[in-house]
């Protein structure tokens, strides 16, 4: 096989580097890679350049190496480029919310087994105005806090970093904006605290947070957390930890291929996509089906 590994060599404190090299390593001491070109990102966008300067057949696979928002970039080229290449997921980010959804392995040897066992399963992935993301597209506070704690900050603290930004964003954890909800089944006007649209079952490190989501449905869940007094606020999130939030009145949870998204006041509400700000309300989400072959063990294939 040939391989072509895109790396962001900033992304979680070099732990993803090491597995990556570590299952090139095996793949080639058990002679079943004759190739592998690196490429390392130095600023955002480098990712998905290099992913949509590949043609069909150029590789056997590509590997991308970083957090969530390496592995939407490389997503984004792969897409654009139409080069059907699969792809390989190397986490390295801090919360790696898609990669702990589909359980891909942590060691280097199991890695590389999968690759040399198992053929790539058509994935689903979503797309919010012409952009793709792999795991979430997200509105709120608590979505800002992703995008807000500094990158170096993210690799020297890990899910710290993400706390202390909660933290600073405390006071404004309650601000809710008055957005209106269309899908082929109906439409919602609510006072919103936070609203995701999700791929897989885990958002900002909350694995159960979207409880019936799968990849290979052709569906995204979307959950809405509607204005609530502030003493629920805490025991919703605690809630979200296994599941259970979308039992409480203000939590609007349901599944679509697709859904208008916009402000009833017209302001400027940011994006977030795979834990990266890409762009403001409205937004028109839906679901590209099983449209990106990757590699996953065998026991998530229908996840």
């Amino acid at each position: 096989m040939k391989a072509k590994i895109i790396t962001n060599p900033s992304s979680g404190r070099q732990t993803a580097q090491k597995l990556a090299e570590g299952i090139i390593k095996y793949l080639w001491q058990h002679q079943a890679l004759q190739e592998a070109d690196f490429f390392w990102t130095k600023k955002a966008g480098d990712a998905e350049t290099a992913a949509a300067g590949l043609a069909p057949g150029q590789y056997d696979f590509v590997m991308a190496v970083g957090g969530d928002g390496t592995a939407n970039e490389v997503v984004n080229g792969l897409l654009q480029a139409k080069s059907g290449l699969p792809l390989a997921v190397v986490a390295a980010g801090t919360m790696n919310d898609f990669a702990q959804s589909c359980g891909l392995p942590k060691t280097a040897a199991a890695y590389a087994k999968m690759i040399m066992k198992e053929k790539p399963t058509l994935v689903d992935v979503g797309q919010c105005n012409g952009r793709y993301f792999l795991n979430v597209a997200a509105v709120g506070v608590l979505a800002d806090v992703a995008y807000k704690a500094p990158s170096d900050a993210k690799t020297a603290m890990g899910k710290l970093a993400y706390v202390l930004e909660a933290v600073k964003a405390a006071p404004q954890l309650l601000k809710t904006m008055p957005l209106v909800f269309e899908t082929p089944q109906g439409k919602l006007e609510l006072e919103t605290l936070l609203f995701f649209t999700s791929n897989s079952a885990s958002v900002g490190g909350f694995r159960k947070i979207a409880p019936k989501a799968s990849i290979i449905d052709g569906k995204l869940d979307i959950c809405v957390f509607e204005k609530m007094p502030w003493n629920d606020l805490p025991i919703v999130l605690g809630q979200a930890l296994i599941g259970e939030h979308v039992r409480h009145p203000n939590v609007h949870y349901f599944q679509a291929s697709e859904m208008k998204v916009r402000s009833l006041t017209g302001a400027d509400i940011p994006l977030d996509f795979d834990g990266e700000k890409w762009g403001f309300l409205p937004a028109e989400i839906k679901t590209t089906p099983q449209v990106l072959p990757m590699f996953l063990p065998r026991s998530q294939r229908n996840i």
